[in-house]
């Protein structure tokens, strides 16, 4: 283990040949290297020696290590036997070469690779071993310079020579670190990068010249380093994002870099050996650390991830276990709304009492026939009354625009709050404005909400020539046609959702397409606006001619994800040869608004619901939802008022779709028509059971209960006289027990049925007085007043406990007093309602 080398005194000092390893200088940052390789050649610098004094060297080092490894001890003894004469010694100097080993045995230096000295970091001062001749000398150690030379000067302290023809001993002990590893790999066919060193010794400056010795006993293997391992999973709730994060750590300067691959279990699967629900492979470390992409989980559970590292030059790979520690995300539901929540619907003045707006779209004004207005009725105790009722139109004070021939003010209206002010504001779309010359683009007026009601005051007008708002007016586009409000992004702010279905998509006519404009504090903004249709990112099938994309429009919770979510009806779609059957987009809200991923696609050729496509059906001409379940999601309830049923044309029907956490499905749907059981009637060509819909906590029991109207229902004699049909939701969603059936002949209802009434014909539910229940108001919009034919009314049926009842219902029109106007023919009073 030592080399023996002939020494001659002279000078003041006397040097020694010394062997050691690489060392370690104070933690020094090194980018990562490869493999450690150590060949430390240990030289000893000789002044002429005394003749009869013999030196010889010994090393001590690992037998193994690794990069990355802090804080290795090294050593190499000087052993001196000394004859006469004694000579005396001031100081020691000792010089030691780093690099990488030769790739086989060889006894010549100069056949090794080039030093690669980066390997090491070198501690800046070593020490005399105690119970050696220099014990309690300190010795300083210099960085290894270009060629990998390192020296070791004796700085002082003692160093006793032996008498003569005696032995002693100076023990030299330094620590290292393992930078990395050379690219030399002397073993590339053993696994993990293992790197043997060979220790080389040789004298420089004496006689003979220099001499090099192999020392294959202390060869010492060097693998790459074993990387530490720390993931962090987030818990979450169902539909919203998990993740997990792993943070790789090591001694190597600059750490591990490489990817890792996360593997996600489901519930249930406690040991992570079934099919894995969601992998992200290959992350790349940033930073010492990975993340996984985003799952949204589908149910609640305990769900494991697993991290695996590929390793790199310095690192092996590493698969971490399975239950590894804060490698679980607990899922859980997301906190229920209260489905049957008694909070006002269109609560205008904020006091906590539903108030109720009347589009009349046909009336006659000075200016414009068709021009159109919007009446309000405000709720109150014991009931709606006209106190404080409102009458607004394009000539209103502080609303912009004029009063035009055929521009339909108030033919779609919507309410919600825009601004976050605690009070409703209403949406009123005048679908067949003009725009300068562009007949029929369509604008929206949007009034705010005051504690003394609606105001003018900051009102809104909007359409595709207002500034951030994609497009531009053209002739026939019928911006405002259809019109919904809803927190899509989870805000304290309601967004306004505008259908546009007769919007061309490039050179396709009619193809129709919704346009999103957020809410904020100072009223709605064109900052952040989103413009959707069948061509968008991630929507499913494609623009044609005449589709009608957002004819019809419905906003709710349907899944587990924060903020609401919108479904958007195109009744003139084609399905496959079938032209005019009828689908529903349904587009999921997020934290950002509006998203395309996950959205579904609805007709009813869909997997799990009833019936099939067929020219004509117009399935999604009248859209809404509620929680009919009462659980936490809301159900999309689709009208499909062209529907034949068996070889009745045109009778109707409407489909029930649950919500869930991932969204809507098809399991538990369900299909009512006039013929199903427990429901009054029986289905007649052109009933048009479906044309509108409304949602709402009419009786006591648990679930929302449905509103169905059936504008073009016979009664008796009287064709297209109308009717409604209300189905009560329970906690197992809508059932027939109980469902009642409304005409103007029920008893205690005002008037009675008369040719083309269209009873029906629009629905709104609210809490228009002070009692617990909701209340229905119903649009019998060609009902004639007198001698002036559809003129319009409203009736309004007050739930109760048990349903809705006759006991104080309310029959409003133009010649009701307190209510501005008075009826004219094709008036159309109550052809929209909002609540």
């Amino acid at each position: 283990m030592c080399d023996r080398m002939e020494g001659h005194a002279g000078g003041t000092g006397r040097r020694f040949a010394v062997v050691g390893p690489g060392t370690k200088a104070k933690r020094r940052q090194v980018g990562p290297l490869a493999l450690l390789t150590a060949l430390a050649l240990l030289a000893l610098t000789a002044s002429p020696a005394s003749a009869g004094i013999s030196m010889q060297s010994s090393i001590t080092m690992p037998s193994a290590t690794a990069a990355g490894q802090q804080d290795v001890n090294g050593s190499f003894t000087l052993t001196n036997i000394n004859t006469p004469p004694n000579e005396s010694e001031s100081l020691t100097v000792t010089v030691m070469k780093l690099a990488p080993t030769c790739g086989a045995t060889s006894t010549v230096s100069d056949l090794c690779p080039s030093p690669d000295p980066g390997n090491f970091a070198l501690s800046p001062t070593a020490t005399g071993g105690a119970g050696t001749a220099c014990a309690g000398s300190t010795f300083s150690v210099s960085a290894p310079d270009a060629s990998g030379i390192v020296t070791f000067t004796r700085n002082g302290g003692p160093l006793v020579l032996p008498p003569p023809g005696a032995t002693n001993n100076c023990t030299v002990n330094f620590i290292f670190d393992v930078l990395g590893i050379p690219a030399i790999d002397v073993d590339p066919g053993i696994a993990n990068t293992q790197t043997r060193t060979n220790l080389l010794s040789s004298a420089h400056g004496i006689n003979p010249a220099l001499v090099v010795s192999n020392r294959p006993s202390l060869m010492t293997t060097v693998v790459r380093a074993a990387a530490t391992l720390a993931t962090n999973a987030t818990d979450g709730v169902v539909g919203e994002p998990i993740r997990d994060t792993a943070t790789l750590t090591s001694g190597v300067p600059g750490g591990p870099t490489g990817t890792v691959t996360f593997s996600l279990y489901g519930p249930g699967d406690t040991n992570c050996t079934g099919s894995t629900v969601f992998v992200s492979p290959n992350r790349p470390l940033s930073g010492g650390s990975a993340t996984s992409s985003d799952y949204n989980p589908p149910a609640a559970g305990a769900y494991r991830w697993r991290a695996s590292y590929s390793g790199d030059a310095e690192h092996l790979p590493l698969n971490a276990p399975c239950n590894s520690l804060n490698e679980t995300s607990t899922v859980t539901l997301a906190a229920p709304l209260t489905p049957t929540s008694m909070s006002a619907e269109g609560d205008f003045n904020g006091d906590g009492i539903g108030d109720l707006a009347i589009g009349a779209p046909g009336e006659d004004m000075p200016g414009g026939v068709d021009a159109g207005v919007v009446h309000v009725l405000y709720g109150g105790s014991p009931d709606m009354s006209a106190a404080g009722s409102q009458f607004w139109h394009q000539d209103s004070p502080g609303i912009a625009d004029s009063i035009e021939t055929g521009d339909g003010f108030g033919s779609s209206l919507a309410t919600g709050d825009l601004n976050g002010d605690g009070r409703d504001d209403l949406a009123i779309g005048a679908r067949s404005e003009d725009l300068g010359a562009v007949a029929d683009a369509g604008v929206v007026h949007v009034i705010y909400g005051s504690a003394a009601g609606l105001t003018a005051t900051g009102s809104q007008y909007w359409n595709q020539n207002s500034g951030g708002v994609v497009d531009a007016g053209e002739t026939g586009d019928r911006f405002g046609s259809a019109l919904a409000t809803g927190k899509l992004n989870n805000d304290a702010f309601a967004e306004l959702v505008v259908g546009v279905p007769g919007e061309s998509v490039g050179a396709v006519a009619g193809a129709g397409v919704v346009h999103v404009l957020p809410g904020a504090a100072a009223g709605v903004t064109a900052a952040g606006s989103q413009y959707w249709h069948q061509n968008a990112a991630g929507i499913a099938d494609a623009v044609e001619a005449g589709d009608a994309f957002g004819a019809s429009l419905a906003v709710g919770d349907m899944n587990s994800v924060v903020g609401q979510d919108l479904a958007v009806g195109a009744p003139a779609e084609g399905v496959g040869a079938f032209g005019d059957a009828g689908v529903v987009h349904v587009i999921f809200g997020s934290a950002g608004g509006l998203t395309s991923a996950g959205s579904q696609y609805w007709n009813q050729n869909s997997a799990g619901v009833a019936d099939a496509t067929e020219t004509g059906d117009r399935f999604g001409s009248a859209l809404t939802t509620g929680k009919l379940d009462n659980d936490a999601f809301s159900e999309l309830v689709v009208g499909v008022p062209d529907e034949g049923i068996a070889a009745v044309a045109a009778a109707g029907v409407v489909h029930v779709l649950p919500g869930a956490a991932a969204g809507l499905t098809a399991t538990g749907s369900q299909y009512w028509n006039q013929n199903s059981a427990g429901i009054a009637e029986i289905v007649e060509a052109g009933d048009g059971f479906g044309s509108s819909l409304a949602t709402g906590a009419i009786d006591s029991v648990a679930g929302q209960d449905l509103a169905i109207g059936v504008p073009a229902e016979s009664i008796g004699a009287f064709s297209d006289a109308g009717a409604v049909h209300v189905i009560f939701g329970s906690a197992g969603g809508l059932t027939s027990a109980g469902s009642q059936y409304w005409n103007q002949n029920s008893a205690g209802i005002a008037d009675a049925t008369e040719n083309g009434d269209r009873f029906g014909s629009a629905l709104s539910m609210g809490k228009f007085n002070s009692a617990t229940p909701f209340d229905l108001a119903i649009g019998v919009s060609d009902e004639s007043v007198g001698a002036a034919a559809s003129a319009g009314v409203v009736q309004i049926l007050p739930g109760v406990a048990s349903g809705l009842s006759a006991t104080g219902s309310q029959y409003w029109n133009q010649n009701s007093a307190g209510i501005a106007d008075v009826v004219e023919s094709g008036d159309g009073f109550g052809a929209a309602l909002g609540t």
